[in-house]
């Protein structure tokens, strides 16, 4: 859930043509919740993870022919490097961004945090999308759980306080499935030539309740998704806004998602353009209409002119230009000052009527302007002109376009920063409106209205309204009288501030959210407020603490009982330990009046699985004189699986330094026992047959190099393989077996047979005869050659069937690197093992005439 505070200090201008009203104009803007709940969170955090997933598929080849998603990608980089990761704001902002692709499987590239010397290396990334349209699936399932998986890990990295998270999805079609050939995490018990059937269960997988985007949006992720409207695309608006007409996904709406329908490649820029500014808190204008340009004799043409207002209420604008074909410039003329001209390849920053500008051409007909306008300063305020000039003569019919988005500069704070609540009492706490440095504002002096309310809402999404009383100088009191039944430990305490402008415009709602506590009454002990607990990776468990202090009305005791409501699928039974065992009455934890102690909590998952854990500890409470009373403590913690590693050389090391001098039987156990294959059911694997001379291997049928004949599509889920750590297991003509070294200091690894015949692995294997190889027990990035035939008759190339391994997501990556490996290693071992690799019928080789570095078996 977002922990919502101050709103990111960004400053902004707004943009009014001439023909219209400012009134008009921003009748027609609303709140924007989505966004602002964004601006509002990473305000507070300062960290923000934006991951940007671009659909993949063939039919961009004809919807998006000339990669105009990348013009989008490079802007809205170059919009978040404007306000983010900034070293000149207390505390610093970082903005972390991941660009990842989908189709039929989901490939991410690596968190980069955006600054100038990442952004030119994260636009290289952005570019690359202009190749990656040869998919055959739109996988909306896939991709959302591969975007999952790295926002887990994303705030496992980050420490205590994790980022916000926004995910930008954009995609040109629906939810459809081509590919019959591939395996898919949602669909393991469908056939796959049953589409249809899979899409059911993806849908179910992403939609049901408690399901994938009910996760995502638990764990505060805001969902907007960009569609090139060239088809219906309800499912698509029902993955990020939750309800559309027919349809609905999911049952959480917390946070809100945004659903924009981009109705043509032109327009796909802009969609791009006013989502992130609108994230980073920005109230979108209405784009006024377009204009023509003006001729390089008529410079101050009014019909290529628009105008518009600054008052004191905004500090930033940013501001894209559409400038309708290369060599168009833009004159900009302040409230006072001299008019200065802005082009695409203008200098900046630099100062206009009291303004810092900031330019960057995304394109040669495209323009970006960002301003910022020093508080106290007069000189800005007023109109302002914008007049598109044709320098060159050479485009008398261009049409220029604008899109703004503008900032305002005003903010709530609460006094106290976080005032408590105690079922029962009433609270009072006061609220003031203030400019970005913090400095109390009075609205009234230059706003057309400034309205605060606030709102109280406990863990189960209830809100109750807060009465707020203004008052003089921007100062308004609120207060809430707790009812005595309350329970929770914790509610949500949230206040909005809504201003409309001088002229007229409503900006986007500035929202300070607080986690405040809600204490029994005071004979009561009172326990911490909701705990938040580490992500598990992998395995293992998360722990944490609790504190309990005593009331004021003598001895009390507090014991607990867990329950959790919300786990991700086939987690299986939670296991909570609290040291001390406080879970009844008998060994409940006694405290006396103002005596503080900690309660430690270890939580265990049956099994690790992607997603949320959701659910509460119930505490019971009692006090000399008082009835027992329940208090309600939310707790929740993310999980993310992959294959694991097995480490001996750890335990060994940890026993040794413990001071533990086991016998060596105790560590041959212990490698005995551990040695199993880790979840081979999550193994994809390929088999091809290949010919292999002594400088490479080729496809067999094809004669080509494995590169061009093996893709994604040629990997499905091992065969007969468990979905759970095991000794041994069979697949196809493969046995997958186990070897324990007797000096208990060695690694025990995992080893291959193919009924008999020659086996060859990147590990090795037998010394005498190559009738086994050796493998490591995750399987992931692991190729086997089994030789199926030695020709007697020539000393040509050797033949065999290839096996490859590669783990579940991040497939394409994996699998480049492998055929890497494989080109060079397959040759190399062939060479190393030829006198352990035997024919299947021995007898004399007749000469022949020798190919160049020619595998030769032996006689």
């Amino acid at each position: 859930m977002f922990r919502f505070t101050r709103l990111i200090p960004v400053v902004l201008v707004v943009l009014l043509a001439t023909f219209s009203p400012v009134g008009d104009a921003s009748a027609q803007n609303g709140p924007a919740t989505t966004y602002s709940e964004v601006a509002s969170c990473f305000s507070a955090r300062g960290k923000l993870a934006v991951l940007a997933l671009v659909d993949e598929s063939k039919s961009l080849k004809s919807t998006d022919a000339d990669a105009n998603r990348v013009d989008a990608l490079v802007s809205m980089l170059r919009t978040l490097s404007r306000y983010g990761s900034t070293g000149d704001t207390t505390p610093k902002k970082s903005i972390e961004v991941q660009l990842a692709g989908f189709g039929t499987s989901f490939a991410a590239g690596p968190w980069r945090e955006l600054n100038p010397s990442t952004i030119g290396d994260l636009e290289g990334q952005a570019k690359g999308f202009a190749e990656r349209d040869t998919a055959n699936d739109t996988d909306f399932a896939t991709a959302l759980l591969g975007a999952q998986n790295e926002f887990v890990r994303k705030d496992a990295a980050s420490g205590t306080q994790p980022p916000c998270r926004l995910l930008l999805l954009f995609t040109d079609g629906m939810y459809e499935l081509t590919t019959k050939n591939v395996d898919r995490p949602y669909g393991r018990d469908a056939s796959r030539m049953d589409l249809d059937g899979i899409i059911a269960r993806g849908k179910e997988f992403l939609c049901g309740p408690g399901q994938l985007t009910d996760q995502l949006r638990e764990a505060g992720t805001a969902i907007v998704a960009l569609g090139l409207a060239t088809r219906e695309q309800g499912f698509l608006q029902s993955i990020a806004e939750r309800d559309a007409p027919g349809t609905r996904c999911g049952e959480s709406n917390d946070p809100p998602g945004d659903y924009v329908a981009v109705g043509g490649l032109e327009e796909l820029r802009s969609a791009f353009d006013s989502a992130i500014a609108q994230a980073l808190g920005g109230t979108p204008v209405p784009p006024p209409q377009p204009v023509s340009v003006c001729a390089p004799a008529s410079p101050a043409d009014e019909r290529c002119a628009q105008r518009f207002a600054l008052d004191q209420s905004l500090r930033e604008f940013h501001l894209l230009l559409k400038l309708g074909g290369p060599g168009i410039a833009v004159d900009v003329t302040p409230p006072s000052g001299n008019t200065v001209r802005l082009s695409a390849d203008q200098r900046s920053p630099l100062t206009v009527g009291g303004a810092e500008l900031t330019v960057s051409a995304l394109t040669a007909a495209d323009l970006v302007v960002d301003g910022r306008l020093p508080v106290g300063s007069p000189a800005w305020v007023g109109t302002w002109t914008v007049r598109f000039v044709d320098t060159g003569g050479a485009n008398p019919a261009a049409i220029a376009q604008s899109q703004l988005t503008v900032f305002g500069g005003l903010i709530p704070a609460i006094e106290p920063a976080s005032p408590e609540f105690q079922a029962g009492k009433r609270t009072d706490f006061q609220i003031r409106v203030t400019d970005t440095a913090g400095s109390p504002r009075t609205p009234a002096d230059f706003v057309r209205s400034a309205k605060v309310t606030a709102t109280l809402t406990d863990p189960q999404g209830k809100p109750v309204g807060i009465p707020v009383t203004p008052g003089a100088a921007g100062a308004y009191t609120a207060g809430f009288t707790m009812p005595d039944t309350t329970v929770s430990s914790v509610a949500t305490l949230k206040v909005t501030l809504d201003v409309v402008t001088a002229s007229g415009l409503r900006l986007q709602p500035r929202a300070v959210t607080r986690q405040v506590t809600v204490k029994p009454p005071s004979a009561y002990p009172t326990v911490t407020g909701a705990l938040d607990l580490p992500p598990i990776l992998d395995r293992g468990t998360t722990t944490g603490s609790l504190t309990i202090t005593g009331g004021r009305g003598g001895k009390g005791c507090v014991w607990f009982a867990p329950r959790f409501t919300r786990t991700p699928p086939n987690t299986g039974e939670m296991t909570t330990r609290f040291t001390p065992d406080a879970t009844d009455p008998q060994r409940c934890v006694r405290v006396g009046p103002g005596e503080r102690t900690q309660i430690a909590v270890e939580v265990s998952p049956e099994n690790v699985r992607s997603g949320v854990a959701q659910g509460e500890f119930i505490a019971t409470l009692s006090a000399d004189g008082e009835p027992p009373r329940e208090l309600t403590v939310p707790v929740r913690f993310q999980m993310d699986r992959a294959p694991d590693a097995v480490t001996q050389w750890t335990l060994f090391v940890l026993i040794v330094v413990g001071g533990v001098l086991l016998p060596f039987v105790l560590l041959w156990l212990l490698n005995r026992w551990s040695a199993r294959y880790l979840d081979p059911g999550q193994i994809r694997h390929a088999e091809r047959e290949v010919e292999v001379t002594s400088i490479d291997v080729r496809d067999a049928a094809t004669a080509r190099p494995l590169r061009e004949v093996l893709d994604v599509q040629s990997f499905s889920y091992l065969d007969g393989a468990p979905s759970e750590k095991c000794k041994a297991f069979t697949s196809g003509v493969l046995s997958f077996g186990r070897r324990i070294p007797v000096l208990p200091w060695a690694l025990p690894h995992g080893t291959v047979r193919a009924g008999g015949a020659g086996v060859l692995t990147a590990a090795g294997g037998g010394r005498k005869k190559a009738d086994w190889g050796r493998v490591d027990f995750d399987l992931g990035q692991t190729w086997v050659l089994v030789v199926d035939q030695v020709s007697p008759e020539s000393q040509g190339p050797l033949r065999a069937t290839l096996h490859l391994f590669v783990t579940d997501f991040h497939i394409g990556t994996k699998l480049a690197r492998l055929l890497v490996d494989v080109e060079t290693e397959v040759p190399a071992e062939v060479r190393n093992s030829a006198d352990r690799i035997k024919p299947p019928e021995a007898g004399p080789v007749p000469a022949a005439e020798p190919e160049p570095e020619p595998f030769i078996p032996p006689k």
